[in-house]
This record gives structure tokens, sequence and C-alpha cells, in this order.
């Protein structure tokens, strides 16, 4: 089975992304601890990630870029929670 990693601080957008892809006939690993999520990402056997960018604990990009040395081929989704309103960044 494809195994995929989602990493979100907010469970609930863990546990929805893990219900859909779960849906489709993914094995889902969902953390929302991001520094964990850089020792998973290094170590997992993951197909594809989906990670926030903005962490609670760490900055999305760090996972992001632990992520593309560790394991270059692999697909990633990177995922906000901003909305833009006239140019500008603003919390969701």
């Amino acid at each position: 089975m494809t195994r995929i990693l989602v990493v979100d601080d907010e469970v609930g957008v863990c546990c929805v992304l893990q219900h859909l892809l779960a849906r489709h006939g993914y094995a889902v690993t969902a953390m929302t601890d991001g520094r964990a999520a850089m020792e998973a990402v290094v170590c997992g056997d993951y197909a594809a990630a989906l990670i926030d960018l903005n962490l609670a604990d760490i900055d999305g990009n760090e996972v992001i870029r632990t992520a593309r040395m560790a394991r270059p081929e692999m697909p990633i989704v990177m995922m906000s929670g901003m909305v833009l309103e006239s140019g500008r960044g603003a919390p969701d």
C-alpha cells in the first residue's frame, strides 16, 4: 500500500486528510509535530508528503528542506491556511 505523510499542527486538518486519502487506498501517517515529522521523513518510506508551512513548533519550510535532502524524488505538497486579500496575506 502506498504510504503518504501528512504534517499539519491542526488535528482536524490531519484527520480530514487522513480520512480522504485512506478512502482512496493510501496508508496515511498524520503528524502534528514538525520536529517528529522531520525524523519520520528521513526514516520512513513515504511515496509523498503534504506539509503545512505554518507549524506551531517549527517552520514548515525546515521540514520540506529536510525532506528534499533525504528524499529528493518524493513529491511534496505545501499547504497553508493563509488567505490572500488585496495582495496581502491574512491568517485564515
